[in-house]
């Protein structure tokens, strides 16, 4: 039986919502995608974006009609002496009282209604922002994995030219062997590095599967899920100063908007703490049935009332000042923690940009130790059949080759995902992209215009 993920996944290939596979080959595009349509967390953020847009509608309906019903029903028996001089009791008969009625308000002015309306927004406004950042986030954790899996695949396919030159080698060394120009010690050596090669080969391998089974459940695809993935197009290098790229941090953050609203929002909600506490003025009509019944007689009533109710509060026994105080630490808190992660938002773009320029520096010398390990090593093979070198030399050589093509592998992926990292650090990441999914998220369930990017 289908697992859910994969099961989801099926569905909305088969409706089209998620293009489907090509191929058995995903590329970076269309794992994007997938992952924005079918990603939990994204519907995660999603849901309190939508959860978010009812609070300002709640704060309105203070100003709507209120209709109430009540029943009542009592049961009263009295006492009295049969005897003054004695002390003892008779009860009479009984008397039932019962009675019902319906209450129609209409509040006029309630002035808590307005700072509750723009709570409501702001924390709208909020839930948007930080959608945003959930699906800025998944696209990276979709590069990330997209990148784990191209690397391995590239460092596969490098050990196996790795295997395969080992075995040319010990080709080599055996025809030298068998004409007596190596000793066996050549064709040992050369056999101890195939196996190894093979050994290599192998965890180079698990470790792939492992790799493509994270990006599958990622994509919700199922860990069994049989693909591969395309190089992708180069990410582009923008050679800025560091104090551009933190201000630019700086400008676009979710989290500094967040951070910046929340101040907003513990400010309304101070205001409406403030409007608690005045006057508010509702309408109210009312119509009630009354009954009483004794053992002599029934009678009935029915009564209509309307009028206006002026309410003021005059004291609450310090609740409002201690509503009040807290609010102002609350709001003392959140300016903190806007500091606190402006901060953190300097050093944590520096970070990234540091460490593109020196992945960028180590690509290149990297290029340059690859072409020299491949050159060296045609020499030796060459001076290996000649006699000029021992065979100890070639296989030095051969794993300088290996270790250098796999450097190179490893830090120009890195230095890939350390572009996009840099541009999540700064909010640029894939914009167009995480507007046409905001759109598309909300193209039903449209929210406030006061909350549109």
């Amino acid at each position: 039986m289908a697992s859910k993920p994969r099961l989801l996944g099926f569905l909305l290939v088969f409706t089209g919502v998620v293009p489907a596979l090509h191929a058995g080959v995903i590329t970076l595009e269309e794992a994007y995608d997938r992952a924005l349509e079918t990603d939990q967390s994204v519907a995660i953020a999603f849901a309190e974006v939508s959860k978010a847009g009812l609070e300002a509608k709640l704060a309105l309906t203070r100003l709507t009609p209120r209709l109430d019903s009540g029943i009542n029903a009592t049961h009263r028996r009295q006492f009295y002496n049969r005897d003054s001089s004695s002390t003892s009791e008779t009860s009479s008969g009984g008397t039932n009282f019962s009675s019902a009625g319906l209450t129609l308000s209409q509040p006029i002015i309630d002035f808590t209604v307005r700072p509750a309306v723009q709570v409501g927004r702001i924390s709208e406004r909020t839930s948007m922002i930080d959608f945003e950042g959930a699906l800025r986030d998944t696209l990276l954790a979709v590069a990330t994995a997209y990148y784990d899996v191209l690397t391995q695949q590239n460092l596969v396919a490098i050990l196996r030219e790795s295997l395969r030159l080992a075995q040319e080698q010990q080709t080599l060394a055996t025809a030298r062997r068998n004409v007596g120009e190596v000793l066996e010690t050549d064709v040992l050596k050369s056999a101890v590095v195939v196996q190894r090669a093979k050994r290599g080969l192998v965890s180079a391998e698990n470790i792939l599967t492992m790799r493509r089974s994270i990006l599958a459940n990622i994509l919700n695809l199922g860990i069994e899920a049989k693909f591969s993935v395309a190089e992708p197009a180069s990410f582009p290098f923008t050679d800025e100063t560091l104090t551009s790229a933190v201000q630019r941090a700086c400008r676009q953050r979710e989290d500094l908007l967040s951070a910046t609203l929340e101040i907003d929002k513990k400010i309304a909600s101070r205001k409406e703490i403030n409007a608690q506490y005045l006057p508010t003025l509702n309408a109210e009509t009312g119509l009630t049935w009354d009954g009483n019944e004794t053992r002599s007689r029934n009678t009935q009533e029915q009564n209509w009332q309307a009028g206006l109710r002026l309410s003021i509060p005059w004291f609450s026994g310090g609740e409002r000042n201690l509503k009040l105080k807290r609010s102002d630490f609350e709001i003392f808190q959140s300016k903190q923690e806007l500091q606190r992660i402006e901060k953190s938002v300097a050093e944590n773009v520096e970070e990234a940009w540091l460490e593109v320029r020196a992945l960028q520096q180590n690509v290149a010398g990297l290029k340059v130790e690859v072409a020299a390990a491949e050159e060296n090593y045609r020499l030796l093979q060459n001076q290996y059949r000649a006699g000029e070198v021992k065979n100890l030399d070639v296989v030095q050589g051969l794993t300088d080759l290996n270790t250098s093509r796999t450097d190179l592998t490893v830090q120009s992926y890195q230095y890939q995902l350390a572009l996009r990292d840099l541009a999540r650090r700064t909010a640029d990441f894939e914009s167009t992209r995480v507007k046409e999914a905001w759109r598309r998220h909300f193209r039903k369930n449209p929210p406030s215009k006061s909350v549109e990017p």
